[in-house]
């Protein structure tokens, strides 16, 4: 009989490991990631288990999700990692026992004692969700962090599949509104800075949400001038060279680059910083040298304790507009509604829910 052991993620935004025993000697792993804010950030794994472990997938790059790879790979695991081509080239694993999978046209693929289906999650350049079908008939889906409904990455709507067990993202486990709605609350917060003469600073997550920022406000903002820092060009260009964009997006995307890439923080109206957390020491010089002016910070994403964005909220500077970079609890339910998934543990916030069908 085939075991899950939650080993981090689950009642914690952040550290998300969940583990697969389909007999007691080999296990199959989903996500590795760390919880940053925490003195022990790892996930709950034995040196033990890590070295039973045959196949780790990875959903995608991010930390929360691949951070403790390497102390992983230190306690012994010699089993092979399974990812996108976009995320390993994100992450710059050194490790020799790795496989790509390019789900661009392919949507399955075969393992020993298992098969894998796997489409485009929406939340950021090369992530995926997995539907794993077991030779003994257990049935799993994982579907890392998922936007139903992005602007720019591509996303392929997981429908009509059965599983005993499913894990799904729900980090905006508070936010009952659409993905359309929260982007026109994001776009009109910007309007309204603006309007009032103020500039906008938006430091977002570089790989995920910042694209899709980029080209919202671009579009809602016309004739505002939009500057990204280094970090922010380099992960533009990266997916603009990767498969992770839709097809209908892709010229669009370029030429918005193409037009915003030369402009200058001195007269720009709406400042992009790839740092979520302002944790960089030059963003935060960045930051403090644009205070000087009029000047609104809007955050997207979850408050790191302790980082210097936290301040800012903490100074009343910033203000959080949810940006929907994840699932709402609204999507997570219409997830649960498009398939047939017995038992679901809804991941990646601080409340733990089980819902069975």
């Amino acid at each position: 009989m085939t075991e899950l052991v939650l080993k981090g993620g689950y009642g914690e935004h952040g550290r998300s490991c969940f583990l697969l025993e389909p007999n007691d000697e080999h296990f199959v792993m989903f996500d590795c990631g760390i919880l940053d804010t925490d003195a022990i950030p790892y996930p709950n794994i034995s040196p033990s288990e890590a070295q039973c472990i045959d196949y780790l997938f990875l959903s995608h790059a991010h930390k929360d999700h691949t951070g403790a790879v390497p102390h992983l790979i230190q306690m012994g695991f010699q089993g092979t990692i399974v990812a996108s081509p976009e995320t390993f080239s994100q992450i710059g694993l050194h490790y020799d026992k790795v496989q790509e999978l390019d789900f661009s046209s392919k949507r399955s693929a075969d393992f020993e004692g298992f098969r894998v289906i796997a489409g485009s999650s929406g939340h950021c350049p090369g992530s995926l969700w997995f539907h794993v079908c077991f030779d003994s008939g257990y049935k799993f889906f994982y579907s890392g962090d998922f936007q139903p409904d992005p602007l720019v990455y591509r996303v392929d709507m997981p429908k009509n599949l059965d599983a005993d067990v499913a894990i799904i993202d729900m980090a905006y486990d508070a936010v009952l509104d659409s993905a359309p709605l929260l982007t026109e609350n994001l776009s009109k917060k910007v309007q309204e800075y603006l309007a009032s003469g103020k500039r906008v600073i938006l430091p977002v997550q570089a790989f995920g949400r910042g694209v899709e920022i980029l080209y919202l406000l671009y579009k809602t903002c016309p004739g505002c001038k939009i500057w990204l820092d280094p970090n922010m060009k380099a992960i533009t260009d990266g997916v603009l060279n990767g498969l992770s964009v839709k097809e209908e997006r892709k010229q669009e995307l370029a030429e918005i680059y193409d037009d915003v890439k030369r402009n200058s923080i001195d007269d720009a109206d709406i400042v992009i910083i790839g740092d979520a957390h302002l944790e960089r020491p030059e963003n935060q010089a960045t930051v403090r040298a644009l205070l000087g002016r009029a000047t609104g910070i809007i955050g997207t994403g979850r408050r790191k304790a302790g980082s210097f964005m936290a301040r800012m909220y903490d100074e009343n500077r910033a203000v959080w507009v949810p940006f929907p970079h994840h699932s709402s609890r609204k999507d997570a339910r219409y997830l649960c509604e498009c398939n047939h998934f017995k038992t679901v543990l809804p991941f990646h916030s601080n409340v733990k829910e089980i819902w069975n069908s």
